[in-house]
């Protein structure tokens, strides 16, 4: 079973992806019978035209800093904007974000 965490709904402040000098919002996708982050989805309605929902791993996380309510990641501005796009749609299929995961995994080998 998953839970999503959108920080802009559960906090007086969001919790944000810094890009290029801006705040991107952020939804966890967490695993409850772990409590692990499965899945980060990157909100780029004001980043780019017509706005996208994009996949990010856990290990695509350089750092998560909670008291700035900020999360840095790895990745280059092309390998973000390359991610695939969740389908908000099919995110509570069970099959789904373990699908889309093995999806970047071998994307980006």
């Amino acid at each position: 079973m998953i839970m999503l965490l959108n920080s802009e709904r559960h906090h007086d402040k969001a919790s944000f992806l810094l890009v290029c000098g801006l705040k991107l919002a952020l939804t966890f996708i967490i695993d409850t019978r772990s409590w692990e982050i499965v899945l980060l989805v990157v909100d780029t309605n004001n980043w780019l035209p017509g706005g996208k929902h994009l996949a990010l791993l856990p290990t695509d996380v350089d750092k998560i800093d909670w008291a700035a309510h900020c999360v840095s990641v790895k990745l280059s501005h092309d390998e973000l904007i390359n991610r695939p796009e969740v389908d908000s749609d099919k995110i509570t299929e069970e099959s789904y974000i373990p699908t889309l995961c093995a999806q970047i995994n071998s994307e980006t080998r």
